[in-house]
């Protein structure tokens, strides 16, 4: 029997990853963590395991040093719009 495929364009469209990439380091850290967020500006919120809104940072770089000195170690998120990031404070 002969195959058949038929493909249209959907079939071979590359999804469109979101332009404004998130990449948070070092991660673990000991006291600082940096934000490369290519093009994003608005809020990044860090939340305890538990929940909890702890700090809430101001994004209008490309790169942003957030200070956790003072925090306990453990782990923590950080949400940017609708991505989180897991942060783990050593």
């Amino acid at each position: 029997y002969p195959f058949l495929a038929k493909l249209n364009q959907a079939t071979l469209d590359v999804p469109n990853h979101n332009q404004n990439s998130l990449v948070v380091y070092p991660n673990p850290t000991k006291d600082f963590i940096t934000l490369s967020s290519n093009g994003y500006r608005g809020k990044a919120e860090l939340f305890s395991i538990l929940g909890q809104n702890l700090k809430i940072f101001d994004i209008s770089n490309d790169e942003t040093v957030f200070n956790l000195s003072e925090l306990a170690v453990g782990t923590y998120f950080l949400k940017l719009n609708q991505q989180v990031v897991k942060v783990v404070k050593y």
